[in-house]
């Protein structure tokens, strides 16, 4: 499973999300942010953008749907 940030809702049972991770640049040895965007189905259309869900790897739904909304990351109550 991977931890996903929602940054899209237009579209019906789809969220489109992002996956950032960092890597080490080869010549300037600084680490870089590079994103993944991916779209995921949500079949009960329980996505909201901005937050952060899990996705995990099922069966082609479309041509670009590859990934399964599993569910929302608790959010710490203060």
């Amino acid at each position: 499973m991977l931890k996903a940030l929602v940054i899209g809702r237009k579209m019906n049972k789809t969220a489109v999300v992002v996956i950032s991770r960092k890597v080490k640049h080869k010549k300037y040895v600084k680490y870089v942010e590079r994103i993944t965007k991916l779209f995921v189905h949500d079949p009960t259309n329980k996505c909201v953008v901005n937050d952060v869900i899990f996705i995990k790897k099922s069966k082609p739904f479309s041509k670009k749907k590859h990934w399964l909304f599993v569910n929302k990351e608790q959010k710490e109550l203060l």
